[in-house]
């Protein structure tokens, strides 16, 4: 998997159609937080973050899809990449950058 492009990011994070079927809700909330998801964050997304903290990726809190992949990148990815840590919120600052 090549993790490249804000695409990848939505691909990844939002896999399905969003649903407001509650027990659809619940399966994609344990993929999330209780599956093989942490494992693949941190495999494919690790460069990504890395390139989001030099700044490379500042270009893309210009469009609303672009904006929504680096905040999930600097929220939830930097949480379970350092997950355990204080670097798990690091990305804080830089998240509520790209959200204003």
């Amino acid at each position: 998997m090549k993790t490249s492009g804000f695409e990848d990011v939505l691909q990844f994070w939002f896999p399905n159609q969003l649903t407001s079927n509650l027990a659809a809700m619940v399966r994609q909330w344990e993929w999330w937080f209780c599956s093989s998801a942490p494992a693949d964050i941190i495999k494919y997304f690790s460069p990504l973050l890395e390139r989001a903290e030099r700044g490379e990726l500042d270009a893309w809190s210009s469009e609303p899809r672009s904006r929504l992949a680096l905040i999930v990148v600097l929220d939830q990815f930097s949480r379970t990449i350092h997950r355990g840590t204080a670097q798990a919120f690091a990305f804080i600052p830089l998240c509520l950058q790209a959200n204003s």
